[in-house]
């Protein structure tokens, strides 16, 4: 494909979204490559990190960048018992100095204004990283949990939900009403 052609082709696609006022999918690779590279910096000179907050967030955290958290043996969760989470300590906040974490993965993006505002008045000597912090300054909007978008659940989630706005939208207005009449 000529370079004309593909600007012409993405000129279309973006006015796509303006004229349909939908919002604009994230780049898949472009995140994962941010969070890569954010816990790369942060977590390099970590002796004892810990990710703070265990759930479905954590798991997807850990599965998608093992590699990048293998140093990682602590779990900061407060409302879990130590026998919930095998292969990992599950601690709780007032342990993290005596064990002595010096870096905290921030692990939600639902609570993570509470937490971390929580974190910097118990445990103000231990930097945290928010990857959604690090989103935002690159310009990227993150509206929700970062695999949310692209985890292909979501996909089939999305098309679902779209085709019963159609089901819906045709018991309200005969079929040729809503697609010839624009």
């Amino acid at each position: 494909m000529n370079s004309d052609r593909k600007q012409e082709l993405e000129q279309r696609y973006e006015e796509l979204f303006i004229k349909y006022h939908l919002e604009r999918p994230l780049d898949a690779q472009n995140v994962s490559s941010i969070i890569r590279e954010s816990l790369h910096t942060f977590l390099q000179d970590a002796k004892k990190p810990a990710i703070y907050c265990n759930g479905g967030h954590t798991k997807m955290l850990m599965a998608d960048f093992i590699h990048e958290l293998k140093g990682v043996k602590y779990i900061v969760d407060n409302y879990m018992s130590p026998e919930e989470e095998k292969g990992f300590f599950l601690i709780r906040d007032q342990e993290m100095e005596q064990l002595g974490i010096d870096a905290i993965v921030l692990s939600s993006y639902k609570f993570r204004q509470e937490l971390k505002q929580r974190l910097s008045v118990m445990h103000p000597n231990i930097p945290i990283l928010d990857i959604y912090d690090e989103f935002e300054k690159r310009g990227v909007a993150v509206k929700a949990d970062y695999y949310y978008s692209n985890h292909p659940y979501q996909h089939y989630k999305r098309i679902n939900q779209l085709q019963r706005e159609i089901v819906n939208a045709t018991e309200k207005y005969p079929l040729k009403e809503l697609y010839l009449n624009p």
